[in-house]
């Protein structure tokens, strides 16, 4: 009976050290290397979606003004009850027990009838606040959906925004949700469609009640598009296409726009040389592959990848990240500079040419990588260069894949 009471009384000491030692084998040696990028990918994964469902959330309860404040409060609250009932603990079991002997100790015990008398007094009662919390829920949920959608896209740095509700646009959506970007999306379809209930919870998504909305400009001053990296503009009728181009380029005149040829608005035939950032697609054998490609997220995306050497593996040689992937990633070459070649270790700014033996594991890899709707997107090194270049062969081929005087 006493070995067991010296065992329950070590174990909790035993058990943090060993937490301790274990966390530091895990995060700060290579025995584990594998296993913590592994982690690193979940982690990024479900804080992506936590954020989102956070932002989701927010709108509806308000968290941006009361109660932000008093969920930070009650964040607090249980970190200090926390830490309380830990020294407590520790307190009783072994500060008492060493030095009740020299100084008079006695433990300290909580009540909870006496906390709950004191609750529940007529100086505090959380039912007051609970009603509070209820009917700013309430006020929430009776506003209306274009503002709710409002706030919460513009909580986000970055945004693409894109315009639409046929099949393209429901192969590019799932597209970028397969690769882990679903919360840098905002959708805004003219009609409600089946398969909007699969990436609803991945997206920001605005149904409007009818397509003729597109033509209102409260619906533009209402979003702003300043966060906006890309607005795709994918509906079928060009004459829609024309409002929603004109009514963005009010609110955001620097925004890169994409179309496509099928839904070229008149008015770009008239003036289309005078209106900026427009680009306009031949969607003859248009795919969502392509429209992601045109996005600039920083990586290149096909069978083989251009993508930057992600912070875990600056210093560390190529066979790493085969390994720590099962080898369903394959290193071709590195970029550094003006040299394409294979380096014996990766460099800050190395970008690397991968080849995806298996397609899925691009959205793993890509969680390694600073690509996000709450951070600033920046181009891969060279991608400006690249950019031009390809402007400049794409000159002497007009109207194969742009109108004339088309800025990119």
């Amino acid at each position: 009976m006493t070995s067991m009471i010296n065992i329950l009384y070590w174990l909790p000491p035993i058990i943090l050290l060993l937490l301790v030692i274990f966390l530091v084998i895990f995060f700060r040696t290579d025995i584990f290397r594998k296993y913590r990028i592994r982690y690193k990918i979940y982690k990024s994964m479900i804080m992506k979606l936590i954020k989102h469902t956070y932002n989701y959330a927010k709108y509806l309860i308000k968290v941006a003004a009361l109660l932000k404040l008093v969920l930070y409060l009650a964040i607090f609250i249980l970190f200090v009850a926390s830490l309380v009932i830990v020294v407590v603990f520790f307190y009783n079991n072994y500060i008492v027990p060493l030095l009740s002997s020299l100084i008079e100790l006695s433990p300290i015990s909580f009540s909870l009838s006496g906390l709950t008398q004191t609750l529940f007094s007529s100086r505090i009662n959380p039912l007051y606040f609970i009603g509070v919390l209820a009917g700013a829920i309430l006020s929430a949920f009776m506003r209306p959906k274009l503002e709710h959608f409002s706030v919460r896209v513009k909580s986000k740095k970055t945004v693409i925004y894109v315009f639409g509700s046929n099949q393209l646009v429901h192969n590019f959506v799932k597209s970028l949700c397969n690769m882990g970007f679903g919360p840098l999306v905002a959708l805004i379809a003219e009609k409600e469609k089946p398969w909007m209930m699969e990436v609803k919870t991945y997206i920001d998504l605005l149904t409007l009640d009818t397509p003729e909305a597109l033509a209102d400009e409260i619906l533009y001053n209402k979003i702003e598009f300043k966060n906006a990296l890309k607005v795709l503009i994918l509906v079928d009728e060009p004459q829609l296409a024309q409002h929603i181009l004109v009514n963005v380029r009010k609110v955001n005149p620097d925004v890169p726009i994409i179309l496509l040829s099928r839904n070229k608005p008149p008015l770009l035939d008239l003036v289309g040389k005078s209106i900026k950032n427009v680009v306009v697609l031949d969607d003859i054998d248009l795919t969502s592959r392509e429209l992601v490609r045109r996005l600039g997220l920083g990586f290149a995306y096909a069978t083989a990848i251009e993508a930057p050497v992600p912070k875990d593996y600056v210093g560390r040689r190529p066979s790493d990240i085969e390994s720590d992937f099962d080898h369903r990633i394959k290193v071709l070459a590195v970029k550094r500079a003006a040299r394409i070649f294979m380096p014996e270790k990766f460099e800050q700014n190395d970008i690397l040419i991968l080849y995806l033996v298996d397609s899925k594991v691009l959205r793993e890899f890509l969680q390694l990588l600073p690509i996000s709707p709450f951070e600033e997107l920046r181009p891969l090194v060279g991608q400006e260069v690249e950019t031009e270049q390809t402007e400049r062969e794409n000159g002497s081929n007009k109207g194969k894949d742009s109108y004339p005087g088309e800025s990119r």
